[in-house]
């Protein structure tokens, strides 16, 4: 509808429902759902060379929290749990850690190596040019 309102000055369903609209920063929700898999892994202790908690050569635990560069050292496996909980709410509420995890997430990625994959279009222009092949073929 290319009105503001409706027919009757009322602000129409969807005019109303934008003011709800819950926004969601994807650095952060990237954030957020590798420290609960990492969380959940380190309590069922499972860890790997990609895990963000590994034990220390000292017999504590090394604990980088996923892209941010900074590494923290903790001597109990409660402080580590305790340090990932609070990780958890600050990333929800602490503003300066906040831009820390935009800061790290925000970075763009290492471009992949190899040849870059097929667009749609490119798929398509493709499939017809070997359709009208084959027809072509057919047809002698």
């Amino acid at each position: 509808m290319a009105n503001d309102t409706t027919s009757s000055g009322k602000a129409s369903f969807w005019q109303d429902a934008q003011k709800y609209v819950k926004t969601e920063k994807k650095e952060i929700a990237a954030f957020l759902n590798g420290l609960s898999e990492q969380k959940k892994a380190f309590q069922q202790g499972k860890s790997n060379a990609r895990s963000w908690v590994k034990e220390a050569k000292t017999g504590g635990f090394n604990v980088k929290l996923g892209k941010i560069p900074t590494t923290f050292e903790f001597p109990t496996k409660e402080q580590v749990v305790k340090f990932l909980d609070d990780a958890e709410n600050a990333a929800k509420e602490d503003a300066e850690f906040i831009a820390e995890i935009e800061k790290a997430y925000g970075e763009p990625t290492k471009p992949r190596r190899g040849r870059p994959a097929k667009t749609a279009e490119q798929k398509a222009a493709e499939a017809a040019a070997k359709a009208a092949a084959e027809k072509e073929a057919a047809k002698s």
